[in-house]
C-alpha cells in the first residue's frame, strides 16, 4: 500500500496498458524514455472517472493536443479535480499542456531551501523560492488558442526530493539504494493533487 499526503485516499494507476520504454545511453549513462499514446492516456482517465470514480487526477507529464484538453475539460465537468505539472523549461518560458488549460490546476516547483536553512539555524528564512527549473511563464491553452495566456496556479516542492530507482536504469542510483535524487514539476503536481484529495476527504 502506498500512502502520500492524503492518507485517506486510494491511488489508482491511469495506465490501462504498460507504457513503452526505450533504453539508450547518453554520456555513458543509461537513459529510459517512457512513452504512451495519447489515446491510451485518455482511456485511462475515462476508466478512472467512470469505473473507479476518481475525485482527483494528477498529470505529471507534458504534451498532448486537443483530444487531451477535451478529456481534461470533460473530467472537470464531471466534478473531478485535474492537476498537471507546468514543465521544467525554466523561468519565463511558457509552461506546457495540459497545465495551461484554464480548467486544470497548473503546478510549478518550489525549492526546499527554507527547511535546509532552518535546519542550520537560519530561522529568519521563512519562505521557499520557485525552483529555477520550473516553467513559470505564460501558458497558451490548447483548448483556447485565442485566449489570454494563463500563469501557474500553485507551486509545491519540486527540488531536492527523492524517487524510487528504476529497475531498468541503475546507473543513476547510488549502490544498494532504493531511491535517487529527483526533482521537477512532476514531483510538485502530486503534492497539490494530494492536498486536493485531503480537502475532499475531510470536507
Amino acid at each position: 500500500m502506498i500512502k502520500g499526503d492524503a492518507t485517506g485516499a486510494t491511488l489508482a494507476d491511469l495506465s490501462l496498458v504498460d507504457p513503452a520504454v526505450e533504453l539508450s545511453t547518453q554520456n555513458g549513462q543509461k537513459v529510459a524514455t517512457v512513452s504512451q499514446p495519447e489515446s491510451a492516456v485518455i482511456a485511462g482517465m475515462q476508466n478512472a472517472i467512470t469505473m473507479l470514480h476518481a475525485d482527483v487526477i494528477s498529470e505529471s507529464y507534458g504534451g498532448g493536443g486537443t483530444a487531451l484538453a477535451t478529456a481534461d475539460d470533460a473530467a472537470v465537468q464531471a466534478g473531478v479535480v485535474v492537476v498537471a505539472s507546468s514543465g521544467d523549461e525554466g523561468f519565463d518560458n511558457s509552461f506546457i499542456s495540459p497545465a495551461d488549460d484554464p480548467d486544470v490546476i497548473g503546478v510549478g516547483a518550489s525549492t526546499t531551501m527554507r527547511l535546509l536553512a532552518q535546519g542550520y539555524g537560519y530561522n529568519s528564512w521563512t519562505d521557499d523560492n520557485i525552483a529555477t527549473l520550473s516553467s513559470t511563464g505564460t501558458g497558451q491553452p490548447t483548448s483556447e488558442p485565442g485566449a489570454a495566456g494563463k500563469l501557474v496556479d500553485l507551486v509545491a516542492p519540486g527540488y531536492g526530493g527523492e524517487a524510487a530507482c528504476s529497475p531498468l536504469v541503475t546507473a543513476g542510483c547510488p549502490t544498494n539504494a532504493l531511491t535517487e535524487a529527483f526533482g521537477g514539476t512532476s514531483e510538485s503536481a502530486p503534492f497539490v493533487a494530494g492536498a486536493a484529495a485531503a480537502s475532499i476527504y475531510n470536507f
